[in-house]
């Protein structure tokens, strides 16, 4: 089916998405209730449900406030909240059909637990959340490196082709980061100057393709790179300890 993703900025820089299939609206991780509104009564349109990747505040902020608006629309959520005690559970292989859509739920945790992405598999798309996030991946929030990583590693196996909305506008500064760690990598100055452009338009930098993060971001490239000699690795390091290093130095970049 062909859809469009509106992608509406919330907060200080998170997004908001509304999938438009053209006849119904889905609204995912609305961590602010007034621009997606704002957004709604612009449209004259009522929205289908709401998506929740993960619990926090900035996610599921404006929850409350659609479901007083619009008559206690379904949430879908990896966990009930103080906003959707209601929430209809989803989990790992589940299969979700809204609005002529078929998303698949992936268990994605490691910034958030429970933390779980949106994949609709025809359409290439996938909402990760907090995840994967422009150019690197969420913070560990105390959660072992290793729920992170195995969970960017499900992301990278997707196709290549697969659009990936994340839930904030940190592209740039993660770009930055990465040069730090890969200065050579061409691929990854040509994004910056695109991603600068970008920004300097007031333009969001999603969607990206996994395609792109696989050639650009140092974290689901762990394997591939010449991180061994990043001070406190040694050359024999496991794909892990070099994504808990890149995660350390990125904590205090």
């Amino acid at each position: 089916m062909a859809i469009t993703v509106h992608s509406l900025p919330v907060l200080r820089d998170n997004y908001a998405y509304v999938v438009d299939t053209g006849g119904s609206l889905l609204i995912v991780d609305p961590g602010e209730a007034g621009p997606v509104l704002e957004w709604l009564k612009r449209q004259d349109k009522v929205p289908a449900a709401i998506l929740i990747t993960h619990l926090h505040h900035d996610h599921i902020g404006g929850v409350s406030a659609l479901r007083e608006a619009y008559a206690n629309i379904p949430v879908f959520s990896p966990a009930p909240f103080s906003g959707a005690r209601d929430a209809i559970p989803v989990v790992e292989g589940q299969g979700i059909d809204l609005a002529g859509l078929a998303f698949e739920v992936l268990d994605l945790p490691g910034h958030a637990s429970p933390h779980v992405g949106y994949f609709l598999r025809e359409e290439g798309i996938l909402f990760v959340g907090d995840v994967l996030i422009g150019g690197a991946c969420g913070r560990l929030f105390g959660h072992p490196p290793e729920l992170l990583y195995t969970s960017l590693r499900k992301v990278a196996a997707l196709p290549p082709e697969t659009l990936l909305y994340f839930g904030h506008e940190y592209t740039e500064a993660n770009m930055r980061f990465a040069l730090t760690v890969d200065p050579e990598n061409p691929a990854l100055i040509e994004r910056i100057g695109r991603v600068e452009a970008l920004r300097r338009d007031g333009l969001p930098t999603v969607p990206t393709t996994l395609a792109e993060e696989m050639a650009t971001n140092p974290f689901v490239r762990c394997g591939e790179l010449g991180f061994r000699s990043l001070p406190g690795l040694r050359a024999a390091a496991s794909d892990l300890e070099v994504f808990t290093v890149l995660r350390r130095m990125k904590d205090q970049f």
